[in-house]
């Protein structure tokens, strides 16, 4: 199982120079889902590994329910390397 952090992968995004993250944290903002769930796909990606502990998101409920299988989703749809992942969330198996 690998653990993957919403708030470390910010943060290192910002490190690498994402100056429009980096204006966004520095306001106080939330960042938006979209940029946050790229960032959990890229690192799912990059992990190779089948099963994740995301911590830091979703941070709100109606993030959850419209999005705790989303990242899954997307990683499915986008590498083959994945095509055998489950989603177990509530809601059903994928």
């Amino acid at each position: 199982m690998k653990h993957l952090s919403a708030g470390d992968l910010l943060r290192d995004a910002v490190k690498n120079g994402n100056t429009e993250l980096e204006a966004i944290m520095r306001e106080g903002k939330l960042v938006p889902m979209d940029v946050t769930i790229g960032l959990l796909k890229d690192a799912m990606i990059a992990s190779g590994a089948k099963t994740f502990l995301i911590d830091g998101f979703p941070r709100a409920w109606d993030q959850a329910r419209s999005t705790l299988c989303l990242p899954l989703h997307i990683l499915r749809a986008g590498s083959s390397t994945a095509a055998d992942m489950r989603c177990n969330c509530a809601g059903g198996g994928v």
